[in-house]
């Protein structure tokens, strides 16, 4: 009777238990290292304690319930073995011939999300999903009770100076402090706050990042996935997530995520007016093109101070100067190179790397593209298209982060993937 009992619970640990720990987990995993909130769950050195978290999602999955779908049943789950092999490939390769630590970090994240899509049935994975959504929707809501209460004055500045608290010296969050460009604060360790020196001044309004490092990072985590939310009107908490999320971005206002915002849904509408995808295609390049010829009067009319930005760090790198190998950089005995966003995928992975990179990107992208003419993929006629902008913008967004792994995207792939089945 007692075994009896013993493996009931044992069943039913699944539908509990991993509904939340496998979401949590996911997050801390997949926004690694921009979230100085969930990096404190990271114990003891951050980049062990991630890739033990990762693990403990690949057997958290094995454990699981499976899907018995041969693995490259649909061009989705193919796309998905076949990045993560290619990408393995290349961040091991790294990792033995220069030692880069982050290759074997970044080789079991990608087995991490890959298990999940590829090991967990249909319904479970969107149910992860959904539930991975919600996890970060009410970390938003917490953090911004936060912010409300700290501008407000019920919670005070002092004692939450990020240079005050006890926290580890390798969160992102102390750096960015001591990189001296703003306060940063983090109130009750669950929001993070940045408050430029001149804010007492000039009493402009300041954009809030939340739970991560910087308002850029809040749009490239949180934008795709507030589109794939949109696109399926059955997803579970739909209208809170769609809340939270959207009222993250509205009070971030990052300038490439808005960017990329329009650029992905201008690609949407053009593929309602034109029904010729090379015409799609040749229109979106030449939009994208005339941004990036004439980005300074863009950023001018909507963000003067981006311009100096791009100056400072047109300034301080210069690619020639790096000593770029097949799967990395040798750097020697001097100092590591100075990079910005994608730039580092080149640094860490080398030549090799950066064209894994490129072409991946572009694959996702016409794969995702070719998709959006299906019609009622997840159940409704316009799914399909905003399912496309996700993946967009999160390859756009791909730009600022400097990883080599597009966990976001790979994360959208798959539930496109459980969402339509077979395609």
């Amino acid at each position: 009777m007692a075994s009896q009992q013993k493996d009931a619970l044992l069943t039913s640990l699944p539908k509990a238990g991993y509904y939340l720990l496998l979401p949590i987990l996911l997050a801390t995993v997949i926004v690694y290292p921009s979230s100085p909130v969930l990096f404190q769950l990271l114990l003891g050195d951050h980049q062990v304690a991630v890739a033990i978290a990762a693990l403990v999602i690949v057997a958290i999955t094995l454990r699981w319930r499976l899907d018995r779908r041969p693995v490259t049943s649909s061009s989705s789950r193919r796309i998905v073995v076949l990045y993560c092999l290619s990408i393995g490939v290349v961040c091991v390769a790294s990792f033995l011939i220069h030692g880069t630590r982050a290759g074997i970090r970044d080789s079991i994240f990608l087995l991490s999300i890959c298990t999940t899509i590829l090991c967990l049935a249909k319904r479970d994975y969107v149910r992860v999903v959904e539930n991975y959504a919600l996890f970060l929707s009410l970390l938003i809501i917490v953090s911004g009770v936060i912010v409300i209460a700290f501008f407000s004055g019920l919670i005070g500045e002092r004692g939450w100076l990020v240079s005050r608290l006890s926290i580890s010296k390798t969160n992102p969050v102390y750096a960015r402090q001591k990189a001296g460009d703003s306060n940063y604060y983090m109130p009750l360790y669950l929001a993070v706050i940045p408050i430029p020196g001149d804010y007492q001044d000039s009493g402009s309004f300041t954009r809030q990042p939340f739970i991560f490092t910087e308002p850029t990072y809040t749009w490239a985590y949180l934008a795709p996935l507030w589109f794939l939310i949109y696109s399926d009107k059955v997803f579970r908490r739909r209208i809170l997530c769609l809340s939270a999320i959207g009222g993250a971005l509205l009070f971030s206002s990052a300038v490439l995520g808005m960017l990329s915002a329009l650029v992905a849904l201008y690609l949407v509408l053009l593929s309602k007016m034109i029904r010729k995808r090379a015409g799609v295609l040749l229109l979106g390049v030449l939009a994208v093109l005339v941004l990036a010829l004439y980005y300074k009067p863009v950023l001018e009319s909507v963000a003067p101070d981006k311009l100096s930005q791009v100056a400072y760090f047109s300034e301080r790198i210069n690619i020639s100067d790096f000593d770029i190998a097949p799967f990395g950089v040798n750097v020697g005995g001097g100092d590591e190179p100075i990079t910005y966003g994608s730039l580092d995928v080149l640094v860490r992975y080398g030549y090799v790397g950066a064209i894994a990179y490129v072409l991946w990107s572009v694959t996702i992208f016409m794969w995702s593209f070719r998709l959006m003419g299906h019609q009622r993929l997840l159940g409704n006629r316009l799914s399909p298209r905003l399912a496309f902008a996700a993946v967009t913008m999160s390859l756009l967004m791909a730009v600022k982060v400097p990883q080599i792994t597009m966990l976001t995207t790979l994360v959208i792939v798959g539930y496109w993937d459980a969402k339509q089945g077979s395609s």
